[in-house]
């Protein structure tokens, strides 16, 4: 007499299994939850920090303006704004009017020039300032054309 197998989801290894994964998936949903949460709770100018890896200092005032600065290095007096970032300073313009509170974004681009003798000079290469108004009527290409005229 031949002995039938267990169809693959009555095995209790299958079962177990299955469970395991479903409470994995539950926890890593719930997780990803609450740190939104939690990123929701800080200021505006963290949160916006905290998005980008090129901003280095973020402030925001009570008047609605919120100020962003990057800071680049470079060894030579030549330096031009990259498109890299034009394409960041646009996205996280967008962003920063994403929060309500913000009437005005300034983007401040500064550089680090490095000299042979290792003497550092920081000096501003752009500043990049929208009111929310005049950012929604802004194509990308227009703000790429400002910003790098500067």
């Amino acid at each position: 007499m031949t002995e039938t197998k267990k169809p693959l989801y009555k095995r209790l290894w299958f079962i177990v299994l299955i469970v395991i994964s479903l409470f994995s998936f539950v926890l890593g949903v719930l997780d990803s939850k609450n740190k939104r949460a939690e990123e929701n709770r800080l200021p505006i100018e963290e949160q916006i920090a905290n998005s980008n890896k090129y901003i280095d200092e973020a402030t925001f005032d009570e008047d609605g303006l919120l100020t962003l600065v990057s800071t680049i290095t470079s060894t030579t007096d030549e330096v031009s704004i990259a498109p890299t970032s034009v394409t960041w300073s646009f996205k996280t313009l967008q962003a920063s009017f994403e929060h309500p509170e913000v009437k005005q974004t300034n983007i401040l681009i500064k550089v680090n020039i490095i000299d042979e003798q290792e003497n550092s000079t920081i000096k501003d290469l752009a500043s990049i300032l929208y009111t929310r108004e005049e950012f929604q009527k802004l194509t990308y290409k227009e703000f790429a054309d400002a910003v790098i005229n500067q």
